[in-house]
């Protein structure tokens, strides 16, 4: 409540998102719950991370009863890839050796609820590729907008830039946020901007400018690679070139250097230095946790410890020689920094194959509708997810968002995914007649 107080412009989204998603049409009340999910983050940074959760799942779980009664008997939903399907199954059943229980089976259920409204709702909004395209670019602007406000005082809890390191923030918690996002959206951006013609492309491929400025100046190397390989690898999709597949790598490049240098933002989360039956002293950068990861991978490395039991493992700061440096903060969880150390710690080895599988089908499917799509808005489409699904790739390796159901870097990824499968199913059965 007190941090409500002292954030005017939250407590106004807070009372008046919920009536505005009851009373407009859904495709506006989810819009407004995007923004929302996203402030959860940004805008508490004083409040426990479970009870930022449960505002996102009350939120999710309104657009959820509004879409069913709105949407009812509208359109078609598009079910979740198969390895999505059986990475979830098998998150379900990690649950029966999940500790603590409690926290993975909310986990879970939130999951489910994401999945739910984005491939069982969200995906009915994209009746057809002009509908898609239009569902996509409000996305974009949601985003855009939070940018903006986050540049206003009253628009954030915390300062623009993270003080004593000079990395722009804006509305976002943490400055890998503000990069994240910009490598989320600017592939489609860009495949807009190269479609357009006159003043809108001029405005077009100035925002992706202006997005790559922001991840460079975020200091995240995977958001400001991320732009860079993805757009590359968008743009390239659509007119091969060696100059595009040149700026990719630099891209792809810039994303790894974050293992070269040991000022790692490790503590721009909600961890400091790691304990598990033993303290490690010094950690400079993402191999140490990494090694811790894989440490405990092996004490269980076929089905891992359950869905999200690392993030209740318990630790304690402590300073370089060893000796502690601040209270236990048990509870708030252990960050890998890597989506695939988390799953192979949560999941095992076949929760880290479900993830690979899913990431070759949902590369296979936006490639398919790039290349065989006869709409050209469909196409275009299909390379821009490519673009985008190449920065999530190599984010995904210094970041764990993925599967996290609170993430609103999740729900904008799998909100994309949702749209852009629906489409490229709706384009497979034209060619095939």
């Amino acid at each position: 409540m007190q941090t409500l107080l002292e954030n005017p412009l939250l407590l106004v989204l807070v009372l008046a998102v919920p009536v505005l998603v009851l009373v407009t049409p859904f495709r506006v009340g989810w819009l407004l719950a995007i923004g929302l999910f996203a402030w959860a983050d940004s805008s508490m940074p004083g409040v426990e991370f479970a009870r930022r959760a449960w505002v996102r799942f009350a939120v999710l779980l309104l657009v959820a009863l509004h879409g069913a009664v709105r949407l009812r008997g509208r359109g078609r939903a598009e079910p979740p890839p198969t390895p999505a399907v059986l990475l979830f199954v098998l998150c379900a059943v990690s649950l029966l050796w999940a500790d603590p229980f409690d926290y993975a089976a909310a986990s879970t259920a939130f999951l489910a609820l994401v999945f739910t409204v984005l491939f069982g709702l969200v995906t009915r909004l994209a009746f057809t590729s002009d509908a898609a395209g239009a569902t996509i670019g409000r996305i974009v602007r949601v985003l855009l907008v939070l940018f903006v406000v986050g540049l206003v005082p009253f628009g954030r809890a915390e300062g623009l830039f993270v003080e004593g390191t000079g990395r722009l923030r804006g509305f976002f918690n943490n400055p890998n946020g503000l990069g994240i996002t910009c490598a989320l959206i600017a592939p489609f951006v860009a495949v807009f901007a190269s479609r357009a013609a006159g003043r809108e492309r001029f405005f077009g491929w100035a925002l992706v400018t202006a997005l790559a400025g922001l991840a460079f100046l975020s200091g995240s190397r995977t958001g400001f690679g991320g732009v860079v390989a993805g757009v590359s690898v968008a743009l390239f999709t659509r007119h091969p070139s060696k100059y595009l597949a040149g700026v990719a790598v630099v891209g792809v490049l810039a994303g790894a250097a974050t293992l070269a240098r040991s000022d790692v933002d490790l503590e721009q989360g909600a961890t400091g230095n790691l304990i598990r039956g033993q303290t490690i002293a010094r950690l400079s950068g993402r191999l140490d946790r990494w090694a811790v990861g894989v440490e405990m991978w092996r004490e269980s490395p076929i089905l891992g410890k359950g869905y999200m039991t690392s993030r209740r493992i318990q630790f304690v700061e402590t300073k370089e020689d060893g000796t502690a440096a601040g209270p236990d903060t048990a509870g708030q969880g252990v960050n890998f920094h890597s989506q695939h150390v988390e799953t192979l710690v949560d999941l095992g080895l076949l929760g880290e194959l479900l993830l690979l599988a899913l990431g070759v089908t949902l590369a296979q499917r936006g490639r398919r509708l790039a290349r065989v799509a006869a709409d050209p808005t469909a196409a275009a489409l299909g390379a821009a997810y490519l673009g985008t699904l190449t920065a999530v790739a190599l984010d995904s390796f210094f970041h764990n968002w993925i599967l996290t159901p609170g993430s609103p870097f999740a729900l904008v990824f799998w909100s994309l995914t949702a749209i852009v499968l629906r489409v490229e199913r709706d384009a497979r059965r034209v060619v095939l007649g």
